[in-house]
């Protein structure tokens, strides 16, 4: 469910936004940004009816304001946006290394094999800066296991 509140954020900030007007009745006219909704149409597919139209399940509405949906849903709408946003890389920005389909790992995964060869020295939990920085300090960390191949 984290995972597809995280991909969800990315194709917004990858659609852009775009300044919108009302009016109010009295005649005064505001401006304010928002979503490119044409825009995240042509990234997200045909999820973007399950994930922003009510009629349709406004997955996105319930996960962001606290109804919650099924592990099974957000699953299979993960996979389905994931790959939604893959192909639009590939074709919209003419991306060669795009994969063709979500090979990421999930993020407790690599959080996982990261604890297994390294671990912060003073004990508590790393700060995801300082690991980035000083993985490789052996004031901050203990290496625990030689790094996997490839790592």
């Amino acid at each position: 469910i984290t995972r597809l509140a995280m991909t969800i954020c990315a194709a917004e900030a990858l659609a852009g936004t775009k300044k919108n007007k009302v009016s109010c009745e009295c005649g005064r006219e505001r401006s304010y940004d928002s979503t490119d909704k044409v825009e995240l149409q042509q990234i997200i597919g045909d999820e973007y009816g399950r994930l922003y139209e009510k009629d349709s399940g406004a997955f996105r509405h319930k996960l962001f304001h606290g109804r919650g949906i099924t592990q099974e849903a957000a699953a299979e709408v993960l996979e389905n946006v994931t790959n939604a946003i893959l192909y639009y890389l590939r074709g919209k920005l003419d991306l060669d290394n795009v994969p063709a389909t979500n090979i990421l790992a999930p993020s407790f995964t690599r959080i996982r094999e990261r604890s297994v060869f390294l671990r912060q020295v003073n004990g508590g939990t790393p700060d995801l800066k300082i690991v980035e920085e000083g993985w490789n300090d052996s004031n901050l960390f203990e290496i625990i296991a030689p790094e996997p191949n490839g790592y």
